[in-house]
């Protein structure tokens, strides 16, 4: 007795993290005003994962609520 088995159809995926460790990274720059203006160079880590334009706005969204609220309890003069 013969057996035969064979594949007629294959899947895969092609889908790959939109944010990981080589792009999770927002470089911001914040000059304060006043007295003695100064610049602060901060870092926006963003989660990793797979992201959509809407999903991948509300990260963006969520993480600049953060450093805003921060900015505020600083209580600095923000220069844009």
């Amino acid at each position: 007795m013969i057996k035969l088995c064979y594949i007629d159809d294959i899947v895969i995926p092609n889908v790959f993290k939109t944010i990981e460790s080589r792009n999770n990274k927002l470089y911001i720059t914040v000059d304060v005003g006043g007295a003695s203006p100064t610049s602060y160079n901060n870092i926006i880590i963003l989660q990793d994962g797979y992201y959509n334009g809407f999903s991948f706005a509300e990260e963006i969204t969520k993480k600049s609520k953060i450093f805003t609220e921060y900015i505020h309890e600083m209580r600095a003069d923000l220069i844009f």
